[in-house]
């Protein structure tokens, strides 16, 4: 799953910096949702 969003985020070209800022989050945050370190919450 983890890599599929990180494909998705590549479709759209954005950066986890950009992607991060547009959800409200850390850039630092996003990369742990995305490398499967932190659970993605639900109301994300």
């Amino acid at each position: 799953m983890y890599h599929r969003i990180r494909d998705l985020r590549e479709d759209k070209d954005l950066n986890q910096e950009q992607l991060a800022k547009l959800l409200n989050i850390s850039q630092t945050t996003y990369s742990r949702y995305e490398s499967g370190k932190l659970d993605i919450p639900t109301q994300l």
